[in-house]
């Protein structure tokens, strides 16, 4: 599973947000959303906007250049 992929399912499960609620929201599929999160697929830029902007976190505590902002 890939940092990235963590950081989005932790901060999903925080939120008790479900893949098909986020995959709705972000206008993906349920399978996309759970490749992120397995690490099998990296979102791109859009869609890494679109997920902090969903969770209100910066892109920086996403993809984890502050690792201690988020508890995954």
């Amino acid at each position: 599973m890939s940092e990235i992929g963590k950081r989005i399912k932790a901060l999903r499960e925080k939120e008790g947000v479900t893949q098909r609620q986020m995959a709705h929201h972000s206008n993906l599929s349920q399978g996309t959303i759970g490749n992120i999160e397995a690490g099998i697929s990296l979102p791109n830029y859009y869609t890494l906007i679109d997920f902090a902007d969903y969770f209100q976190v910066s892109l920086d505590d996403l993809v984890g250049r502050n690792p201690w902002s988020i508890n995954i």
